[in-house]
């Protein structure tokens, strides 16, 4: 990864964090500087983040963290995890999104309070580059397992969500409201799913998954 650098890759450059993510300008060994921006690949950009001493840690999420589940639509997430003290170009990339890359820049305290609907998704995520000697595997570890009391205060609150939904679900099918009735009920799942998972100590997996 680290050759990209080595090949002249000097600059990343960006139009607004939608659209067109490059690299500009590229010398060519032995020839003149390239003017024009190419929309970088995933392993382009990899190589040039690898290549950045700001950068300790590369987390792949998403689909392509998942075997058997890309498709042809799925673009890379990636968290790019940097120092606290960084001064890289790369945090002006934080919320890149092109057809290829989905880019999240964050520090590493940053990084380790991450939860709530993002957790599965680090929980599952595939680390691509750890300079903190396994800290930033660790973090990613940590996010599947919910501690006792987390477990208990989620468990608590989505009984009480599943109970209230369940409940108002059976009022509108006996007072008529059929729509209403079934509305209600699915929203229930959702609460009741969360429930099960914690009752596990585990973050409820997306549908998907």
């Amino acid at each position: 990864m680290a050759s990209a650098a080595a090949d002249g890759v000097t600059a990343l450059s960006s139009t607004g964090r939608r659209g067109r993510l490059g690299m500009s300008p590229v010398k060519q060994s032995g020839g003149p500087h390239v003017s024009t921006p190419h929309p970088m690949t995933y392993e382009a950009f990899l190589a040039h983040a690898t290549a950045d001493p700001d950068v300790v840690g590369l987390v792949l999420k998403g689909s392509h963290a998942h075997d058997g589940m890309p498709t042809r639509h799925s673009d890379h997430d990636v968290y790019v995890v940097v120092t606290d003290e960084a001064r890289t170009g790369l945090r002006g990339l934080d919320g890149f999104r092109s057809a290829r890359l989905d880019l999240v820049v964050v520090t590493v305290a940053e990084f380790d309070r991450l939860g709530g609907w993002e957790r599965y998704a680090i929980a599952r995520a595939r680390v691509l580059l750890d300079r903190l000697g396994g800290r930033i595997a660790s973090m990613v570890t940590a996010k599947g397992r919910l501690g006792a009391a987390e477990a208990s205060r989620v468990a608590a609150a989505r009984l009480d969500a599943y109970a209230n939904s369940h409940y108002r679900s059976l009022k509108n099918a006996r007072d008529g409201h059929p729509l209403a009735a079934r509305l209600d009920a699915a929203d229930s799942l959702g609460f009741l799913l969360e429930l099960l998972f914690a009752l596990d100590r585990r973050p409820r997996p997306y549908n998907k998954y």
